[in-house]
């Protein structure tokens, strides 16, 4: 974890900064009443990026343990930041950020609170920085503790804060344990402190901004293909196994004679037979040895093991009903996936076949390049670690969508309908077809997509605001 690898520079940081870690610990949000309004904006625009930071967590938590190793935090900080990877000083004061109860480990409410405080240190302004000289009455170059919370007043609003408050400020940027903050100590600890509020659930609006932008930005097929591929693994593997699995409970739970269930089990399932081999028999798995009959204590032993390993408990219909969830999901993901390449390839080649068209209008030619363009689209998606790739996606979408507004004026053109023996009937009505179809079929799938992202942004946000963010 990143606190088993780098847990000796994370305390080195804590035990050099002099930070009381049950203080740390203990220190709850600002009551949103005992805010300013511009404080609360400041903590209400983080939300959307709160839930990019679950997903994140969960993405790079690769064995679930929790806690994240010191190269995934890395590349957590590096997808959290554009793509920009991370200094080591930068990632030493996230550590320091985040390790609030000195433990060695970064939780998941640890990493909120130290992105939350990044966050406010890299957009906090130049004023914290002037106000220090002016409440550094005596020159000193360092802030007391009615100093400090005289200047936290003022970028409160004006609104009163707590001692505590102030203490805990203190406690978090006083590196050498003198009780002040010197101006390298004062705008990490005051950025902590600004973001550091109770949480309010995300705005609708919010939401639904950030899903249309999910919505505009989504073109990781190369995830939806992976999906597709593993779901359909899943299922493979449920077909597979369907066989040796009915036969072993059908006959667990038969009137059943010894011969059937010793039949059962020595058909007995390839799951079964692989687990034995790797783990070996326990007790209560049954002798299936070469004329061993079972006893019944075997019997109900193994029924119990199949029935457990089995998805659905034993029951077939939930797991027939898995299996087709499965299908339909792979299915969907590679219809998503390669519709580009079979439409634009179906629009190439009748565009191709109609070449010899004498059409007053060039609907055989805008039909084949647009096909050969949605071929082109589909193709720069997969292309990714190049700066030209977005803009080559983003020029290629300008064009489609022109030449499908002129195939869409064109099929309905007066002299087009005129001369439809000339044109051919098929290129006519396929024209007439697919131009009014392809911005209704873009529209109502960056509809679903955009209702999906917002389900699922919802549903984060309410699971975030009933925990505590500390």
């Amino acid at each position: 974890s990143v606190g088993r690898s780098a847990s000796a520079g994370s305390r080195v940081g804590r035990e050099g900064s002099g930070v009381s870690s049950s203080v740390s610990a203990r220190a709850r949000p600002t009551p949103r009443a005992r805010c300013s309004e511009q404080r609360l904006k400041h903590r209400d625009s983080w939300n959307t990026s709160e839930i990019k930071i679950e997903e994140l967590f969960a993405a790079y938590d690769r064995d679930r343990s929790g806690f994240l190793e010191q190269e995934e935090f890395r590349e957590l900080l590096r997808d959290f930041n554009q793509g920009h990877a991370p200094s080591d000083q930068e990632v030493t004061l996230m550590l320091r950020l985040a390790d609030m109860n000195n433990d060695g480990t970064i939780s998941q409410g640890e990493l909120h609170h130290a992105l939350r405080a990044w966050h406010s240190y890299r957009t906090m302004d130049d004023s914290v920085l002037r106000l220090f000289s002016e409440f550094d009455v005596d020159e000193s170059g360092r802030l007391d503790f009615q100093e400090l919370k005289d200047m936290l007043t003022i970028l409160n609003g004006d609104v009163p804060i707590s001692l505590s408050e102030v203490q805990w400020v203190l406690d978090v940027g006083d590196v050498n344990g003198d009780g002040r903050l010197d101006r390298s100590e004062l705008l990490g600890a005051v950025a902590a402190w600004y973001v550091h509020v109770d949480r309010r659930g995300s705005d609708m609006t919010e939401l639904i901004r950030e899903a249309v932008t999910r919505t505009a930005q989504d073109s990781n097929h190369s995830e939806v293909l992976k999906a597709g591929s593993h779901h359909l693994a899943k299922a493979a593997a449920m077909v597979r196994g369907a066989g040796g699995y009915l036969e072993v409970n059908t006959s667990a739970t038969a009137a059943g004679s010894p011969s059937s269930d010793a039949s059962g089990l020595s058909r007995g399932g390839t799951d079964f037979m692989a687990a034995w081999r790797q783990q070996g028999p326990p007790e209560s798995w049954p002798d299936v040895s070469p004329g061993a009959v079972p006893s019944s204590q075997a019997l109900s032993a193994n029924t119990a093991v199949t029935a457990a390993g089995a998805p659905d408990g034993g029951g077939g219909h939930p797991r027939c009903r898995k299996l087709l969830l499965f299908l339909a999901s792979a299915f969907g993901k590679f219809c998503y996936v390669f519709f580009p390449f079979l439409f634009g390839a179906l629009l190439a080649i009748i565009g191709w076949e109609s070449r010899d068209s004498v059409c007053p209008r060039n609907l055989d030619g805008i039909l084949m390049w647009f096909g050969v363009l949605a071929i082109a689209f589909g193709v720069s998606v997969y292309i990714d670690g190049f700066r030209w790739a977005r803009d080559l996606r983003i020029a290629l979408a300008t064009i489609l969508l022109l030449l499908n507004g002129v195939g869409w004026a064109w099929s309905y053109d007066g002299r087009v309908q005129l001369h439809r023996d000339e044109c051919g009937h098929k290129l006519v009505l396929w024209s007439m077809l697919v131009w009014p179809t392809v911005p209704i079929m873009l529209a109502a799938f960056g509809l679903y997509k955009c209702v999906t992202y917002l389900q699922h942004l919802r549903s984060h946000d309410e699971r975030l605001q009933k925990e505590v963010l500390v």
